[in-house]
């Protein structure tokens, strides 16, 4: 058994079983083109190696972190606006076993974990594998928080990356901010309830259930904002009411079209 540090990337073709429901003949034409055209020749061009078909998945292994991600990128550039063919890409990289029928390793498990995770269209790679990326490759990456998968022991940061639009921008990680708390009375003890409803990130991100949201934590305080996000999908608008021995809280979600840096606690 050959053991070597390699680059894991898991490719899965989107709405396949719906498709062949549907339309045999045209998801049997897509898998086809991916192989003969879209797909398996490129990952050839930049030295990869197909490790397994799996009907409308592929595994496959780099050398480097760098050469996956190039390849990754191109793939899923030339697949923007094609009627049929969308992707989900998952990577990571370490060390893996390698024998004459089959590849073992916990870079596998994570890789394959990761790619359902990324969003149709995209790439989703772990903190590892964007460690090992420089320049360019790796500034492309936006950071979407820390995911809990399936039979992994510990939680993992994954990074995101999607094509850049037609209108020129690039597919950055949405954010999600809390706003500041709305509460009354104004009194110390009202304050003190509202540091202690403060959701943290985790929470935030349980709420959404979007893989590839990032939440950000919120610092329940006047003083305390945060606006250093390049963009905001949406926003929890909260309500805290106290009247005697009772209390009432609210979160209210609100989406947001802005572009420009948000103020959020």
């Amino acid at each position: 058994m050959e053991r070597l540090l390699a680059a894991i990337v898991f490719v899965d073709l989107v709405g396949y079983s719906s498709l062949m429901a549907k339309d045999e003949a045209k998801a049997i034409a897509a898998i086809q083109e991916l192989k003969t055209q879209a797909l398996e020749p490129i990952v050839l061009r930049h030295g990869g190696k197909i490790l397994k078909r799996m009907g409308d998945g592929w595994a496959l292994s780099f050398s480097s972190a760098s050469s996956a991600m190039s390849c990754a990128m191109e793939v899923q550039t030339g697949l923007q606006g094609h009627a049929e063919l969308r992707l989900r890409i998952g990577a990571s990289v370490g060390e893996v076993s390698f024998d004459e029928t089959d590849f073992h390793g916990a870079a596998v498990n994570v890789a394959k974990r990761l790619e359902a995770e990324a969003p149709p269209g995209g790439v989703m790679v772990s903190q590892d594998l964007k460690r090992m990326l420089t320049g360019p490759l790796a500034d492309a990456f936006s950071d979407a928080g820390a995911f809990k998968l399936k039979n992994i022991a510990l939680p993992i940061n994954g990074y995101q990356w999607r094509p850049t639009d037609r209108s020129g921008e690039a597919g950055r990680v949405a954010s999600i901010a809390v706003e500041l708390f709305d509460f009354a009375p104004d009194v110390s003890e009202t304050r003190a309830a509202v540091t202690d409803y403060s959701p943290d990130a985790r929470g935030l991100r349980s709420w959404t259930n979007r893989p590839g949201t990032r939440a950000r934590r919120s610092i329940c305080c006047e003083d305390a904002f945060v606006s250093q996000m390049a963009r905001v999908a949406s926003s929890y608008h909260c309500c805290l009411r106290r009247m005697l021995s009772r209390s009432g809280l609210k979160f209210i979600r609100v989406k947001r079209k802005i572009s420009s840096p948000s103020r959020t606690i």
